[in-house]
Formats: C-alpha cells, sequence, structure tokens
C-alpha cells in the first residue's frame, strides 16, 4: 500500500505544477490573417505582434492593428517579418522589404533615425 501511495502522490504534483493558463490568440482575437512572425510583450504587459498583415498589439483578449499616430509612410511594409523590445521603451520593427522602425512606447511615435 505504501509503495502504491508513494507511486501516485507525485504524479498529482507533477499535474499541478504543470497547470498554467495558455490563450490562443487567433481571427476570434481580432488578426486578419494567423499567419504571426514574432511576438514580444514589453514592460506593461502588451503583446506585440508582426503578422503578414501588420503590426498588432494585444491585450486582454483583443488584438488590435497598430496605426502609428502621424506617421506617412514609417511602416514601409505590412509584413513584419521581427520585433525587439528594450528595457528604455523602444519597440524595433523589422520589415520584409528591409529597413528597421524604431517606435518609442511611451508615446507611440517613430522614433526618427539619428546617425551619429
Amino acid at each position: 500500500m505504501n509503495k502504491f501511495l508513494f507511486t501516485i502522490i507525485p504524479q498529482f504534483f507533477c499535474i499541478l505544477l504543470y497547470s498554467q493558463n495558455v490563450n490562443i490568440i487567433g481571427t476570434e482575437s481580432g488578426l486578419k490573417n494567423p499567419t504571426v512572425y514574432s511576438v514580444v510583450q514589453d514592460q506593461w504587459g502588451f503583446v506585440w505582434i508582426g503578422t503578414r498583415d501588420g503590426l498588432y498589439r494585444y491585450n486582454e483578449g483583443q488584438a488590435e492593428l497598430f496605426d502609428f499616430q502621424d506617421s506617412t509612410n514609417v511602416i514601409r511594409s505590412n509584413n513584419i517579418q521581427s520585433l525587439l523590445c528594450t528595457d528604455d521603451s523602444v519597440l524595433y520593427v523589422g520589415m520584409q522589404l528591409g529597413g528597421i522602425v524604431s517606435v518609442d512606447l511611451k508615446t507611440f511615435r517613430p522614433i526618427p533615425d539619428q546617425i551619429t
């Protein structure tokens, strides 16, 4: 009986340790296309999703297509291939047709390129 208890009880602890909440983000959450190339989370908990159709910001079960304020031709391609979020509140967006755009996540405005 003791062998049986020592075998069964640890298995229940393993089940408890691996139970996690999983959120599935898809077209029902607001994505136009479920093809996702890159995902990153910023320091405020927003999840940024790079897709074939553009850049989305996911929060509380809803994904919204992100439009830059007062920006014309900043995003040269809707095909977002890579994302990088830094500790100083900058999101770097890499596009398929080339180029990287940096966005200030505090103001949601593109950061102008500066060559030093």
